[in-house]
């Protein structure tokens, strides 16, 4: 409905017919341009380019870049989708792609030749067919693919020659000169002049090509239309200052500008209308379509005109007086505005209406359909376009609120608060129970219910100024009483109130502004210290639908996203009337009204946001430890860089404040930039990265155009795949030289230890077999001193073998189990003949054993079974009986049991405790063979006898 109602407004009023008004924004030296003298302004990619006195400088509407290759003036600019062509004193005639580029040249200046051309290119003008134009001294030429056509215009050289080109058809070009119009035909590419006398003799310094039949001229200060089917020349207008004119076509509309002036030219009426006017020359102007701003190229900068937004409505009252107060009835749509004098006015469609009161008017409260008013005297009514007394008092009414009670509050001037009956008017006498110091200590300023609880806004020199009353007790208390809320304070001195969408208050104050939940809870604040707020005085304030806050200041119109916590700033470079908003402040639905001295203005508060974005995002800058370097989206960085600095613009140009960045790195979190277009990067880590970027607004719209860039720090040497894998290749070469070393200097060292092994065991060999020898010669000797012939030479034989055996197996390390089986059979059976059979020898094998296939140390039982025979059997007359016992588990066991008379009976019976060096030996040769072989001796009870048991690791 409010946007039917704006409309229906500007329908009745007329404005639509209005001109466009225009707010000028001056850009000079101290706001970072090179120079103040600014020749022209073109634009390129979305960017500006600007030719001054000390070359060109790119802007992006945050920063000024100046190409670092020119600097001397640059007086002539033209652009197009690739190239930026200018003329440069020094350089000549040149081009860049972009403002960090280097310069090509494509004509130099030239001042040694005889030719006075080579000295001047103005004019410069790029045909439809790619052909580079541009005036010399005397003649005008054309550049094409290296190749250049001059045309003779004069035989008076002249310094100062300026042309005007354009192209009324596809087979001409015109080319408006001091010498009159020549026309150049692009297929005969001959240059004539014009078939019209006029045209061929008159000096035009500006023509635009206007439709197919018609262009326009400027003869000095007279324009002019000219008629190609009529082949007639029309004068329109003079410039009243006798100024020279200059021709401007902007959206089918027809500008015009001369040295001082910026000027419409309204074909109705046949008029040049002043659009602006500045003190110092203007050397060019130019119009973005895009952006819908004019660009003033001046003497002292450059003047930057914005449209006022077309959701800017200024409603002029009939007073000289300001709107003080405003308000709205939905039902009928009135618009109610009250001045500082006696007058109340409504609008409605269209129309306006007056009401005057007896004394001067404080506030209006609407209740219902009926207007009531404020005053020095008492409370007044309109209804049925009536005026009369509601209420009378003898005190000043600043404001009236009538409460969901059924209850009339009047706030004074000065002093108490009078509380009545609403329907009766009968004034409750003592309801109020603050002290009398209270209300004379205290200034009162605005009084509003919501949910039910009535808000009190003053000044409190003792207090911070935001009161509630409390309906049991019957008085004001403050909020700020609250521990929670005392830090959360602005100010201590409270302006307006308004309710919250949600049950709650906002309070305006000197120094910002707090919101009070439904729970007396400061829930949100603004302090003007701390935020992007240019006036401390804030007066009016609204919650919109959305739930952001609008507020009002002697410094323009404020705005405060509530989502994204940001604040904003309108003023009158972005359509206000004025900056100036202490008095009327109403918001209802998308519309908001604002009091002005002489009027009102209305605001579409969802629409003046939209109209700065373009959906544009380009890389405008990037600087590296403080140097500019080429523009790329895609860099790559050595890792020695300090602090890269990334530029970008939405290219809007206007409402800066008004727009928002935000980038991540790799789809990482959002990091916001806030009105910042500018990236710091210091110090990244080597690697590849994704940089995105993203203009929105403050209202939290995000266009959908992104800015990518990639980047990548090259890691340090070291660090290189390439010096990482030669690293790991010569790592692995010393592993592969330690290993091989090691592994030779340990399998020396087994080798070594093998031998010796080898020769230990040889050693113990060799201190065992003549122990094993002495023992069997003395039993032979035994037979031959008993003349026992035939058992000495069985014995013999038998010794014979034996002793063929164990020199054949001591020949190895390891034997297999079933020859040290055999080997020892056979000394069993020479022991058994030297003790004339009086034991029993027997072998139990345990479970499926392959004897063939087991390997052990030679001669390992045969110590211990001497031992049996000669200590433990040796004084057993008969029934002796030595075992052997063979099993495999994890290990290979060993066995030998024999039933003599055990190991303590042999101690006592031989005093001299005489020693096995068989089994000594034996023990050592074991642990030789392997670390974890063990030996364990039993002693047997019931019936006697000793257990040898031995554990070996195969």
């Amino acid at each position: 409905m409010h946007r039917y109602l704006l409309y229906i407004i500007l329908l009745l009023l007329g404005l639509r017919s209005f001109a466009q008004t225009y707010t000028p924004e001056s850009l000079r030296y101290d706001s970072g341009l090179p120079s103040d003298f600014i020749y022209q302004i073109v634009k390129k990619d979305g960017l500006l380019y600007i030719g001054n006195q000390r070359g060109i400088a790119m802007y992006d509407g945050y920063r000024f870049v100046k190409s670092p290759f020119l600097k001397l003036p640059t007086p002539f600019l033209i652009s197009s989708k690739d190239s930026l062509y200018f003329f440069e004193e020094q350089k000549g005639f040149a081009s860049l792609k972009n403002i960090v580029d280097s310069v090509r040249i494509i004509q130099k200046r030239d001042f040694y030749d005889k030719d006075p051309n080579n000295d001047h290119f103005s004019s410069i003008y790029l045909d439809k067919q790619g052909r580079l134009w541009s005036a010399g001294v005397d003649n005008i030429r054309f550049r094409q693919a290296g190749k250049t056509n001059s045309y003779e215009i004069s035989q008076q050289p002249n310094d100062q020659l300026k042309v005007a080109f354009m192209e009324p058809n596809s087979t001409e070009l015109w080319a408006c000169t001091p010498e009159g119009i020549k026309i150049w035909n692009k297929k005969t590419q001959k240059l004539t002049p014009h078939g019209n006398s006029i045209l061929a003799k008159t000096h035009f310094f500006s023509a635009l090509a206007w439709s197919k039949d018609s262009l326009f001229l400027t003869e000095k200060d007279n324009l002019m239309l000219f008629i190609l089917s009529k082949n007639r020349l029309i004068s329109l207008q003079k410039s009243p200052q006798k100024q020279v004119l200059k021709l401007l076509k902007v959206k089918n509309e027809l500008f015009v500008y001369d040295d001082y002036r910026l000027l419409k030219y309204l074909p109705k009426t046949n008029k040049l209308e002043n659009i602006y006017e500045h003190s110092h020359a203007l050397n060019h102007v130019f119009f973005d379509d895009e952006t819908n701003i004019f660009w003033l190229s001046t003497a002292k900068g450059i003047i930057k005109l914005i449209p006022a937004r077309q959701s800017f409505l200024t409603l002029p009252t009939a007073s000289n007086q300001p709107v003080i107060d405003i308000q709205f009835i939905p039902a009928t749509e009135t618009w109610w505005f009250l001045n500082g004098s006696r007058e109340v006015f409504t609008f409605r469609h269209g129309r306006w209406q007056v009401f005057k009161t007896p004394y001067l008017c404080r506030s209006l409260c609407i209740q219902g359909q009926t207007a009531f008013v404020a005053t020095q005297n008492g409370i007044f009514q309109i209804k049925d376009k009536q005026v009369s007394p509601f209420l009378l008092t003898n005190f000043d009414v600043k404001k009236v609120l009538f409460d969901s009670r059924n209850r009339l509050w009047l706030l004074p001037e000065k002093g108490k608060i009078q509380v009545y009956r609403a329907d009766t008017r009968q004034l409750y006498s003592n309801f109020l129970k603050n002290t009398d110091s209270y209300w004379q200590e205290n200034k009162f300023n605005d009084m509003v219910e919501s949910d039910g609880k009535i808000y009190l806004a003053s000044w409190m020199p003792k207090e911070q100024g935001l009161s509630i009353f409390d309906e049991k007790r019957q008085l004001f208390w403050e909020v700020n009483t609250l521990s929670e809320n005392n830090k959360k304070m602005v100010s201590d001195y409270f302006i307006r109130l308004a309710p919250t969408k949600k049950e709650g208050v906002l309070a305006s104050a000197y120094g910002g502004w707090n919101k009070i939940d439904n729970k007396n809870r400061v829930v949100a604040g603004l302090n003007t210290d701390t935020a992007r707020i240019s006036n401390h005085h804030i007066v009016g304030i609204w919650e919109d639908k959305k739930e952001n806050i609008w507020f009002a200041s002697e410094g323009g119109l404020g705005h405060y996203n509530t989502a994204m916590k940001k604040e904003s700033r309108f003023s009158q470079v972005e359509g206000l009337a004025s900056d100036e908003l202490v008095f009327g402040f109403f918001g209802y639905d998308s519309l908001l009204a604002l009091g002005l001295p002489k009027g009102v203005q209305i605001i579409d508060n969802q629409a003046i946001f939209k109209s700065s974005l373009v959906n544009k995002l380009v890389l405008t800058s990037i600087v590296k430890d403080g140097k500019e370097i080429p523009l790329s989206n895609r860099l790559s960085l050595e890792h020695t860089y300090t602090e890269l600095d990334i530029y970008f613009s939405a290219l809007a140009f206007a409402g800066k404040d008004k727009i928002i960045y935000r980038y991540r790195l790799n789809d990482g979190i959002w990091n916001d930039l806030g009105n910042n277009p500018k990236i710091t990067l210091v110090k990244l880590n080597h690697g590849t990265y994704d940089v995105t970027i993203r203009a929105g607004d403050t209202m939290g719209n995000w266009q959908e155009k992104e800015l990518k860039l990639w980047l990548k720090i090259n890691p340090p040497f070291y660090k290189t795949l390439g010096f990482m894998l030669l690293m790991y290749g010569l790592g692995i070469g010393v592993v592969t030289l330690l290993f091989r070393y090691f592994f030779r200097q340990e399998k020396a060292k087994n080798q070594l230890k093998r031998q010796l092994q080898n020769i230990e065991m040889q050693t113990l060999r060799t201190q065992m077999n003549p122990h094993f020898l002495f023992n069997s010669l003395n039993s032979i000797n035994s037979f031959i001193i008993q003349s026992k012939i035939n058992e000495a030479s069985h014995f013999l034989t038998t010794f014979s073998k034996l002793t063929r055996n164990v020199l054949e197996n001591s020949k190895h390390s390891l034997i297999s189990l079933e020859k040290e089986i055999e080997t020892l059979k056979q000394y069993v059976a020479l022991e058994q003949l030297r003790l004339e059979s009086s034991f029993d020898f027997k072998v139990n094998i345990i479970g499926d054993i392959w004897l063939e296939e087991i390997e052990i140390p030679p001669l390992i039982l045969q110590p211990f079974v001497e031992n049996a025979i000669w200590h433990g059997l040796g004084r057993k007359q008969q029934g002796g009986m030595i075992e052997i016992e063979i099993q495999q588990a994890e290990k290979l066991i060993l066995i030998v049991r024999d039933n003599g008379v055990g190991r303590e009976a042999t101690k006592n019976l031989n005093p001299t405790k005489h020693k096995s060096l068989g089994s000594d030996i034996t023990v050592n040769r074991l642990k030789l063979h392997h670390k974890q072989n063990q030996l364990f001796i039993n002693d047997l009870k019931n019936p006697s006898g000793t257990e040898v048991v031995i554990e070996i690791n195969l």
